[in-house]
């Protein structure tokens, strides 16, 4: 056998299972990027919110849009809640609160302009979470930061608070990884998670790197009643 048939007969040994493996090492991110949020979102919160102080929200204005109930969402917890957590936990708490208040006040309509999101700023960058809003139909989702410290907001308040803080720039997240059926609890990948330069290596990698920064990323919350 010459030394040409040999590489050419250890090439179509070796390509599918090279191939294979590119495949999965681009899958398992997609497929963690929505079974660890979809699992995340569906436990018990870690920020904790007593149900009096929730039902004490009740009989809001009508003219309130899905901002200002994402805005007085994020008011109770950060001065009306208890616990500890990261960002994953401040989405997590603040899109259940905002769905709590939008079913407790019948306003149905504003279920679908939610969804929450994951994703990263760089391959290199821990990951980011957070929420989408869209006040109607014509807009275009907008981002919203649930890690920036939101003031005690009384009703008369927020629509004020929201129209300063909707032309404030958030963080935002470069690349969405996974989003959430609108009104659902249940994430879905995006084409980018599929796409990451390096996939499931270079994710191991940039988790060994920033490992310090996301164990010490968490902020505590209490009640201030």
């Amino acid at each position: 056998m010459t030394i040409r048939k040999t590489i050419k007969k250890a090439t179509k040994i070796i390509l599918p299972y090279l191939f294979g493996g590119l495949l999965i090492n681009q899958a398992i991110p997609a497929l963690g990027f929505s079974v660890a949020p979809t699992l995340h979102a569906n436990r018990t919160r870690a920020i904790v919110t007593n149900e009096s102080t929730l039902n004490s929200f009740q009989g809001l204005p009508q003219n309130y849009t899905t901002l200002d109930y994402l805005n007085l969402a994020s008011s109770i917890i950060y001065n009306f809640s208890e616990g500890k957590g990261d960002c994953k936990d401040f989405t997590k708490s603040t899109y259940d609160i905002c769905i709590s208040l939008i079913e407790q006040n019948n306003r149905e309509d504003l279920r679908n302009n939610l969804r929450m999101v994951v994703g990263l700023d760089s391959p290199s960058e821990p990951g980011h979470q957070g929420i989408e809003y869209k006040n109607g139909e014509s807009e275009s989702y907008t981002f919203f930061e649930t890690r920036a410290h939101t003031p005690v907001l009384t009703l008369s308040e927020v629509k004020d608070y929201s129209t300063i803080t909707k032309g404030m720039k958030s963080r935002g997240i470069e690349k969405i990884m996974a989003r959430s059926v609108k009104g659902k609890r249940i994430f879905y990948p995006t084409l980018d998670s599929l796409l990451i330069p390096g996939g499931l290596v270079a994710m191991c990698h940039s988790v060994l790197l920033n490992h310090e920064e996301i164990s010490s990323s968490d902020t505590e919350v209490s009640s201030q009643n």
